[in-house]
């Protein structure tokens, strides 16, 4: 699910350390934040809506 051309994030509060090894081979971003905090900082972390065409 988190493979190939993809923007993952882990949150905070599940499974850190099953998938901190994916971290070393696809571009992880692993959040300090939980729930949907952890989502919101994902979204941050990749600037999705900066890079956002405007309509």
């Amino acid at each position: 699910m988190m493979r190939g051309n993809t923007l993952s994030v882990v949150v905070a509060n599940r499974h850190h350390e099953e998938l901190s090894n994916l971290g070393e081979i696809e571009p992880i971003y692993f959040s300090e934040k939980r729930y949907a905090a952890g989502i919101l900082d994902g979204l941050a972390h990749y600037r999705f809506f900066e890079l956002l065409d405007p309509v």
